[in-house]
């Protein structure tokens, strides 16, 4: 198994619920002539051994991401949530299309996450959840900038004070939560303000 491979194997077994081949293509083997191919090729070989299940799923076409499209800590205004609203809306209009994916087996799980069964994969909210990995890829490729690390919301500690949970966090080299991280679906205003006022109530900026 090369490092590339093992990479990959992590992140889905404990960052992510899952990705698509082609963000595997980018985020793990992007110095290869032809990336997706490559990437092809290895899955192949990772579900032949058990490593990971291949789906094919009808999700939103990826988003490539720049930055958030809004940022916030303690102290400032909160955003327009009608206006954030609307944005998210036009964004959410792309029409779903066949994306094959791949998710970690028990036995990656066990290996190279927190172990557990592979969760089954929930088509609607599959759109969002490759978001999330598009954030992630995001993050891990300034990681370097950013000196922090990702905790996916699955992973957060039950010590999390509020029924809103963020998609992701990231954390500093003690663990402890420096910002949370939420990738906007096709929420209302009044969502946004929910999360918001949870955020708010217990400084953490997002």
């Amino acid at each position: 198994m090369t490092p590339e491979e093992e990479q990959l194997l992590a992140a889905v077994a404990s960052d992510l619920r899952f990705v698509a081949i082609r963000q595997a293509a980018r985020g793990w083997f992007s110095e290869y002539a032809d990336p997706v191919r490559y990437a092809s090729r290895r899955v192949r070989g990772l579900v032949a051994n058990a490593w990971l299940l291949k789906h094919e799923i009808l999700a939103r076409p990826i988003r490539p991401l720049q930055g958030p499209i809004f940022g916030w800590v303690h102290g400032e205004a909160p955003p327009d949530f009608y206006e954030l609203s609307q944005i998210l809306h036009r964004r959410a209009r792309s029409r779903p299309r066949l994306t094959s994916v791949i998710q970690a087996t028990p036995k990656s799980r066990w290996l190279f996450g927190t172990g557990g069964e592979s969760q089954r994969i929930k088509l609607t909210q599959a759109s969002h959840d490759l978001q999330v990995a598009e954030v992630y890829l995001h993050c891990r490729h300034r990681k370097s900038e950013i000196g922090l690390s990702w905790l996916h919301e699955d992973e957060l500690p039950d010590s999390w004070r509020v029924r809103q949970r963020p998609d992701a966090a990231l954390i500093d080299t003690g663990g402890e939560i420096q910002v949370a991280i939420e990738y906007g679906g096709n929420y209302s205003a009044e969502r946004l303000f929910e999360f918001h006022v949870a955020m708010d109530s217990i400084v953490m900026p997002y």
